[in-house]
């Protein structure tokens, strides 16, 4: 099932990979990826794959994340590169589509910044007020779509 957004081929049709999945655009993905609220992101610690899953808002091109002090943190304030991964499946028609946001983390800090986080309603899963917004730049954007049962 694709969509007017899904990058096009030269005859019109989607473009896929060689999997045979749906590749989908920029713009896409972004739709795709704020409508779900949880996304999984990873990072390296100590040279160690970690992967989190966190609820999010996507906002102004960015992804806005709460967080305790702790690793995502610490990548923040590192400014490291981490991977934000968001997808939808449906099993019984092995169906569902997957994004992918390569970005560099970042604590926001200016206050302006951390008023328009707060009203976002983003609310925290463990921690009853983390004090920290986390954002994660749309760098690189990529996603795939499965359309057809195999």
């Amino acid at each position: 099932m694709a969509t007017h957004d899904d990058v096009t081929s030269a005859v019109g049709r989607p473009a896929r990979d060689r999997n045979d999945m749906v590749v989908l655009d920029h713009h896409e993905c972004l739709r795709l990826l704020a409508s779900v609220p949880i996304a999984r992101v990873a990072l390296a610690f100590n040279g160690v794959p970690v992967v989190f899953p966190v609820n999010f808002v996507l906002h102004h091109d960015e992804i806005i994340i709460r967080s305790a002090e702790g690793t995502k943190l610490d990548a923040a304030l590192d400014g490291a590169v981490v991977a934000v991964e968001a997808d939808q499946y449906d099993a019984s028609n092995h169906s569902g589509w997957s994004v992918v946001i390569k970005g560099r983390a970042r604590e926001l800090t200016d206050a302006d910044e951390i008023e328009q986080a707060s009203a976002l309603r983003l609310r925290p899963w463990g921690v009853d007020d983390p004090h920290h917004y986390l954002a994660v730049s749309t760098d690189l954007v990529s996603g795939r779509r499965i359309d057809r049962p195999r």
